[in-house]
């Protein structure tokens, strides 16, 4: 029996020791510590400069002085006449001052007429056209001969625009240079037709009295815009949310190396494995996540059945789950491929260069923004835009350059895993060809 007075002894782990040195402290192992610290921060330092003075110029460059380059425009006439020859003469003076470069094209080009041209512009051959109107100068003449209260000069000229082909664009380049110009055109026919009537003897009293809009604006126009940017909505999936995609890629990358490295199958795991792995995380989490990314945009009121109808949201959604695996893979190459301190310079660089080329025409930026036509977010912007504004069909051109970035990744991705084992395993491990997965300078893995 035990003693009554005896006590149970419970032992205790021992205490971590509580920080208690100041970063200015004197020791040789505080020295120590506070010049690497500042050495890798000074080294940090310099290296973030150097993404502002050499990446950060890539998206300034592209709004820098824009546009660099004209817009390109057709001008049409089929009038043939007065009314015709004034418009195409005016439209093309000064071309040094426009925003546009008007290409002069000859009625019998479009057999179709005035709608043909129009066609042609929403197959985006030219962002814009202004066309002479057929007979436009003889409804002026018989408007002018025999005042006629009908008579409607905005019927003269037809302006063919596609603002959803990109709106800041059409608000900021095309429809005010172009407007500016017509309108100057309308003023001058105004005093030239006045004067005419009064030397031709016309009775320009009647006119006044009967058909008074036929001499205050005898040469109008109406602008025919073909698919309007009609949800507003869409900014949010053509330009800030192909960032945000990219920030959701980076996350599931970065996690995913996390957990890897947390479960132990880094070290667990053969090389074949762990590609696999790495395939399977991405494939199926962009999958489901750019699912719930698509019915977000659909709970805020985008319509996707404009081009498509019912398929509308579904083709949204494979485009997503396409461009998370475009820019998701190539984060994981660059991953495998780098040491973690130089990965988040490549990222940047993915980001800028992706974004530089979203926000203005490609046409109009200097000519190094060229390459914007191979990148992911460019031809998402395209490809949404057919789905939610039934442009030009561009989905088709969309998907073959996303699946050209995720095979050129599928490629690259296994043979910088494999690389990355032969660099990192010891000597007697690459003559056993060990079952051990790379372990990238620090946790790049």
């Amino acid at each position: 029996m035990s003693d009554s007075h005896s006590s149970h002894h419970v032992e205790k782990a021992p205490s971590q020791p509580q920080p208690h040195n100041s970063f200015f402290e004197g020791s040789q192992d505080a020295r120590t510590a506070r010049s690497t610290y500042l050495k890798m921060m000074v080294g940090i330092f310099f290296a973030t400069t150097f993404i502002i003075f050499t990446i950060f110029p890539l998206f300034w460059g592209s709004i820098y002085k824009t546009p660099a380059h004209n817009l390109k425009g057709y001008l049409v006439d089929f009038d043939g006449g007065l009314v015709g020859q004034g418009v195409m003469a005016a439209m093309t003076a000064q071309p040094e001052a426009q925003k546009i470069t008007w290409e002069v094209l000859p009625s019998s080009t479009f057999p179709g007429g005035p709608e043909e041209v129009g066609a042609r512009v929403f197959d985006e051959e030219a962002w814009i056209a202004v066309v002479a109107n057929p007979n436009a100068s003889a409804r002026l003449a018989s408007a002018i001969a025999n005042p006629d209260p009908s008579y409607d000069g905005s019927l003269a000229v037809t302006v063919f625009a596609v603002e959803a082909r990109l709106e800041s664009a059409y608000r900021g380049l095309l429809i005010p240079s172009t407007q500016a110009r017509l309108i100057g055109v309308g003023r001058a026919s105004s005093v030239q037709v006045m004067q005419s009537a009064v030397s031709s003897g016309v009775n320009v009293s009647a006119i006044v009295a009967a058909s008074p809009q036929t001499l205050a604006s005898p040469v109008g126009f109406t602008i025919r815009n073909l698919a309007p940017y009609d949800q507003q909505m869409a900014f949010g999936v053509t330009f800030i949310g192909l960032i945000f995609q990219m920030i959701l890629a980076i996350f599931i990358v970065m996690g995913s190396m996390g957990a890897r490295e947390k479960a132990g199958l880094t070290q667990r795991l053969q090389t074949g494995s762990m590609i696999m792995l790495r395939f399977a995380t991405l494939f199926l989490a962009y999958f489901f996540l750019s699912l719930l990314y698509s019915l977000l945009a659909m709970g805020f009121g985008l319509e996707f059945g404009k081009k498509f109808g019912h398929a509308g949201f579904v083709i949204f959604w494979m485009l997503n789950w396409s461009n998370m695996l475009a820019l998701g893979l190539a984060v994981e190459a660059v991953v495998l491929a780098l040491p973690l301190p130089l990965v988040p310079f490549l990222i940047m660089l993915l980001i800028i260069s992706n974004v530089a080329v979203v926000a203005n025409p490609i046409e109009v930026l200097p000519h190094i923004y060229r390459y914007g036509y191979a990148m992911p977010f460019y031809n998402m912007s395209k490809g949404i835009r057919t789905i939610l504004f039934a442009t030009h069909n561009q989905v088709g051109m969309t998907f073959g350059i996303l699946w050209a970035w995720i095979i050129l990744s599928c490629i690259t991705v296994p043979v910088f895993q494999i690389l990355n084992r032969r660099r990192n395993a010891s000597p007697s491990q690459k003559e056993n060809t060990p079952a051990q997965d790379d372990k990238l300078q620090t946790d790049n893995a």
